[in-house]
């Protein structure tokens, strides 16, 4: 059985302020690093005993969120940028009323669900696509018995889930997003090369987990 772990990083200013982070390099704040701290012994809880592989995206944020429960297992982290945050274009750092002022109707097209032209954002399944990517890649590196935790982004880890559980990209996001350090829960069993799609490894992905934490959005 595979299982990988999807951990969104603490808390942020920007999280604080409502403005759009993408793949501006934001630290964590006070609240943030007490929530990996925190968060890292109940997560490291949840997944017991096994041996533990940590990857993370190379964004601050989230590497200092991986390092707090990389402390607790005695490993080094492996930093992969194809786990950073979806590119959000020219909507980085601006809050929703700024986005609004400067671009009404791409701000539209996101509002509906759908991938505005002309702002240089990152399509979301080529998001997708990365992520999944980069999960094959370290799933298909494990020891067997051995756990894969992911420490990435909210909009990164919803891409990533809607691609491994095999539903569409519409309008409507099929998975709810993820607050910060929170984590969701993914397994399977092994299957033969390419049957997933995504490359090679396990197929019939299952969520056994979704947003599980002790904090909640804004706290």
């Amino acid at each position: 059985m595979t299982r990988v772990w999807f951990w969104r990083h603490g808390q942020t200013d920007y999280n604080v302020g409502l403005r759009v982070q993408g793949q501006i390099d934001i630290p964590l704040n006070e609240v943030g690093i007490e929530q990996a701290r925190s968060g890292a012994v109940q997560l490291n809880a949840a997944i017991g005993a096994v041996p533990l592989q940590i990857v993370s995206s190379p964004l601050v944020r989230a590497a200092e969120t991986a390092r707090a429960v990389a402390r607790l297992r005695n490993v080094q982290p492996i930093f992969d940028p194809r786990f950073m945050e979806r590119a959000f274009g020219e909507f980085e750092g601006l809050t929703r009323e700024e986005i609004v002022a400067g671009w009404p109707e791409e701000f539209a097209v996101w509002a509906s669900g759908r991938d505005p032209e002309g702002v240089e954002m990152e399509p979301r399944p080529e998001v997708a696509e990365r992520m999944v990517a980069a999960v094959a890649d370290h799933t298909a590196a494990l020891p067997v018995g051995t756990d894969l935790l992911v420490v990435s982004h909210g909009a990164a880890i919803t891409q990533a889930l809607t691609k491994l559980l095999r539903f569409p990209h519409g309008e409507i996001e099929p998975v709810r997003g993820i607050d910060n350090c929170h984590w969701s829960l993914v397994e399977c069993s092994p299957a033969g090369t390419g049957a997933t799609g995504i490359g090679r490894g396990p197929t019939h992905w299952r969520l056994r987990a979704h947003n599980v934490g002790m904090y909640r959005a804004g706290t």
